[in-house]
């Protein structure tokens, strides 16, 4: 639990950063490939996607609040550029991120 929230709390801290496998098991300790199955076991999914729900969940935060360009909420929120954000969030959500500040803000 504690490597687990330890993990949790260095990716809420660079989420507007790149975070790969390595660098997650580092900061528990861990082999790359051992942390990846305790990560799975312990958060029912990948480490993966476990980042980039969190990264939508802070997109989401920024859309409702602010009128942040989607380029630069993009790049705060951990994303290559616009248009990866916006695949990344019409996947997961099923309407694009503009479209979406639009009704969170009507």
């Amino acid at each position: 639990p504690g490597k687990l929230r330890r993990v949790l709390d260095f990716v809420e801290a660079h989420l507007d950063a790149p975070i790969g496998l390595e660098d997650l098991a580092r900061e528990a300790g861990l082999s790359a490939n051992h942390f990846l199955r305790v990560f799975k076991l312990s958060t029912g999914e990948t480490p993966y996607h476990y980042l980039r729900s969190r990264r939508i969940a802070r997109a989401r935060e920024m859309l409702a609040a602010g009128t942040l360009p989607l380029a630069e909420l993009a790049l705060e929120c951990g994303f290559a550029n616009q248009a990866h954000f916006t695949a990344a969030f019409s996947r997961e959500l099923g309407i694009p991120p503009g479209r979406y500040r639009r009704a969170v803000r009507a």
